[in-house]
């Protein structure tokens, strides 16, 4: 089954790449391929998605957007360098949570400028 993604952004990884950012629906994505999907996935866990590129769940806000961003590019940029899934997940939790603290107190625009 193929997922219809439509083009958001492109960001670039730690290690100097740069990965597409699609935007799915995340109903498609959990009737066809993975049931456990959840608002966002990468090429290094889920691999029905191709090479260097990322997920997101459309039907988000765009806060929530992202904040799933940061998850998955911090997770993805942890398991290029080795961390296995696990370990890599909890610490983009992390990663995300802080994100959330500070873009509900205070305007983080670095990141919801697109300069991200």
């Amino acid at each position: 089954m193929t997922i219809e993604t439509k083009y958001w952004k492109t960001v670039q990884a730690n290690d100097g790449s740069y990965l597409d950012v699609h935007l799915v629906n995340g109903t498609d994505v959990r009737n066809t391929l993975d049931v456990g999907w959840v608002g966002g996935g990468h090429d290094l866990v889920d691999r029905y998605i191709p090479e260097k590129m990322i997920w997101i769940e459309e039907g988000f806000s765009m806060e929530d957007r992202f904040a799933f961003l940061v998850h998955e590019l911090h997770e993805r940029d942890l398991m290029a360098n080795g961390a296995k899934y696990l370990d890599a997940h909890n610490l983009a939790n992390e990663a995300e949570a802080k994100y959330r603290r500070a873009t509900y107190f205070v305007e983080a625009p670095h990141i919801s400028d697109g300069n991200f």
